[in-house]
């Protein structure tokens, strides 16, 4: 009787624990609906996990000279959507698309990157895109 006590007490302080551990990876923060692309020269970038992280000082329209930042996934999700270590440097110019914070912060969960020389990393469809006059990012072949 003991063990199924403590067998029950066991899987119940699991599932108290899962809850926190599926909000630390929501993307619920992020409006994944509206994507919106960027343009702006690397600050930082940052391909570790436990989520790649990229600064960006955008050079156009009403955020020119703000920098952002852009969350990615883990290294091992980012790697299979194209992003490498080492793909971007501090200065390279890049057309981002991203999933913009529900809050209204510079910055969101990047959905692909598109180099000035063409290479392209992320998801394969950039999906509609919400501020009037940009563009989604066309991979390049």
């Amino acid at each position: 009787m003991k063990k199924v006590v403590v067998s029950v007490l066991g899987f119940a302080a699991l599932a108290a624990l899962a809850g926190p551990a599926a909000a630390h990876h929501s993307t619920a923060m992020y409006d994944s609906a509206h994507p919106v692309t960027v343009k702006g020269v690397v600050k930082d970038f940052t391909p570790s996990n436990p989520h790649m992280q990229l600064e960006l000082v955008v050079n156009s329209g009403k955020d020119a000279g703000k920098t952002m930042q852009f969350e990615g996934q883990s290294v091992q999700n980012m790697y299979r959507l194209g992003f490498k270590r080492g793909m971007f440097k501090i200065g390279d110019t890049l057309t981002v698309v991203y999933a913009p914070l529900r809050n209204g912060e510079p910055g969101g969960l990047f959905q692909s990157v598109q180099t000035a020389d063409g290479k392209f990393a992320g998801l394969k469809t950039p999906g509609p895109v919400a501020a009037a006059g940009t563009k989604p990012v066309t991979p390049a072949k």
